[in-house]
């Protein structure tokens, strides 16, 4: 199956399909004007000739903001997902809603319940999606017998390790079956990104706490599998001050150095966007193919940044988030 699931004609039609909707994705300029908008009438105007605008130019609050955004980029992602060959590529694309579903089922199971009074039906209404034999089945499970043990309060801590781990995991095996190795090298970088933003966090957590909860539950729940080996465990084995060596290494330079500084809690935000920025001008590198799976697997990388631009920028707005707050955390379009 990857030996012809990476042969580039086999996505003809599809890589046709994605050079003429790239021409719709949404410039710097477009995102900088919607993050400054302050009605309906100006989300319509920063979205020019986007299929977005009369949806969103409707919209009165931000829950209807949020849910037209949602409905709009997941019809484009089906919309050419009937044209793609192989299955895979958009499980892959589908694995971060998926596990946020999941997530939000596991918070709602446990409300008010301990989980060792989770019974097998419970765990599978949580698991809806997934297979019972899925990494995000194990990582249910690894978060249950935390939870049952100690990690009540910390809830969102163990759910991120145990849950984000099983993501990264399944990115990595789905990104393998596709047989493209430019796509599997850029899904490892996102992989390494997301694992160093999760153990920055649980390091700042910690502290200087020797006994801290997060400092068993990590080497427990996030650091099996691929994710035990390479750069994680370095990372989670070293002082944060002693990070910007290994980030520089193993991503790029510019991940290291004075961006990342001694790992202080004030550097990570930023971190994080010139991270995804880095992710999305390699993405935007596949552009040059004029055919293949890279090709598609770009444009849904892009339309999934543009997503999450669109709902900060427009959601924000109706919440009342200042615009220069919102357009401090934009990512660089991919269009």
């Amino acid at each position: 199956m990857p030996a012809i699931a990476a042969r580039a004609e086999s996505w003809t039609y599809a890589s046709g399909r994605v050079a003429a909707m790239e021409g719709r994705l949404l410039g710097r300029d477009a995102l900088q004007r919607l993050a400054g908008a302050d009605s309906p009438a100006a989300f319509a105007g920063a979205l020019a000739e986007s299929p977005l605008r009369g949806p969103l130019s409707e919209v009165r609050t931000a829950a209807e903001a949020a849910r037209v955004i949602g409905e709009y980029y997941s019809s484009v992602l089906q919309s050419l997902e009937a044209d793609c060959p192989f299955p895979q590529m958009f499980e892959l694309v589908a694995l971060p809603s998926g596990f946020v579903g999941l997530k939000q089922r596991v918070r709602k199971g446990l409300d008010g319940r301990r989980a060792a009074d989770l019974n097998a039906e419970d765990r599978l209404e949580m698991l809806e999606g997934f297979d019972e034999e899925s990494e995000a089945a194990s990582g249910l499970e690894l978060l249950v017998g935390v939870l049952e043990e100690d990690g009540a309060e910390q809830l969102e801590l163990v759910l991120d390790l145990a849950l984000d781990s099983s993501r990264l995991l399944e990115s990595l095996r789905l990104a393998a079956a596709l047989g493209d190795e430019v796509v599997l090298s850029h899904v490892s970088d996102e992989v390494k990104v997301r694992a160093a933003l999760l153990l920055w966090r649980s390091k700042l957590i910690a502290g200087s706490d020797g006994d801290a909860p997060s400092r068993q539950w990590v080497p427990r729940l996030f650091l099996r599998g691929e994710l035990g080996r390479g750069m994680a465990p370095r990372l989670w084995n070293a002082r944060l001050e002693g990070w910007y060596g290994i980030l520089a290494e193993e991503l790029s330079k510019a991940l290291g150095g004075e961006l990342f500084g001694r790992g202080e809690e004030d550097r990570l935000s930023k971190w994080e966007r010139t991270a995804f920025n880095w992710l999305t001008a390699r993405a935007r590198e596949l552009r040059g193919e004029a055919f293949g799976v890279g090709r598609v697997y770009a444009y849904a990388w892009g339309l999934a940044v543009e997503e999450r631009n669109v709902r900060l920028a427009a959601v924000g707005r109706l919440r009342g988030v200042e615009t220069a707050a919102i357009r401090e955390l934009l990512w660089e379009s991919y269009a």
